[in-house]
């Protein structure tokens, strides 16, 4: 089988000075080549890095912090050369394909936040 994974984006602005739509397209396809996925649940507190555990999968990746009130960011890298690629103001989520296994998060605060989401193979 072939393009077991579709991934649909839309990216809209309405200002009153601005108006536009950016799709890709169509749908994104992608091929799964063994049935695997890896949820992710947990917190991120504080502004050090914590690794984000992914379990043994890494492909497609959505995430959405569940916090109200907390902005997280998700990040990359090794030993002390890590940095933010994602910023996840509260309630937001990120979707796209990680390129490794290496995945941290961090609070903009000294609080903590909560993100949760799932990786499929890819």
């Amino acid at each position: 089988m072939a393009n077991e994974i579709t991934v649909g984006m839309t990216l809209t602005v309405n200002n009153p000075n601005l108006q536009n739509t950016w799709q890709p397209g169509s749908a994104i396809r992608a091929d799964q080549a063994a049935a695997a996925q890896s949820g992710i649940g947990q917190n991120v507190s504080g502004t050090s890095w914590a690794t984000v555990t992914l379990g043994a999968t890494v492909g497609w990746t959505f995430i959405r912090n569940l916090s109200t009130t907390m902005t997280v960011e998700l990040g990359t890298g090794s030993g002390t050369n890590l940095f933010a690629f994602h910023r996840l103001l509260p309630g937001e989520a990120f979707i796209g394909r990680l390129a490794g296994t290496t995945l941290v998060g961090r609070c903009t605060t000294t609080s903590a936040a909560q993100i949760a989401g799932v990786v499929l193979a890819a």
